[in-house]
């Protein structure tokens, strides 16, 4: 059974293995990574590590939602 997260719940800055593990958008881990690579995509690289805004991730979401 698939967990259900509160959005707000959710921390300030999320990690792809967050994204990933608590089905925010429901694609594998590579996925996750992919999309960090992504110029639109609203992700912040610091060393190896890649950190999403929240706020950047939901606005990325209904910008997505709304275009198709």
């Amino acid at each position: 059974m698939n967990q259900i997260i509160n959005w707000d719940d959710l921390p300030i800055n999320l990690l792809p293995d967050d994204i990933w593990r608590n089905k925010i958008i429901p694609i594998g881990k590579q996925g996750v990574y992919n999309l960090c690579h992504r110029p639109d995509f609203p992700s912040i690289r610091i060393g190896k590590k890649f950190i999403i805004p929240k706020e950047g991730l939901k606005n990325w979401l209904e910008k997505e939602a709304a275009s198709r």
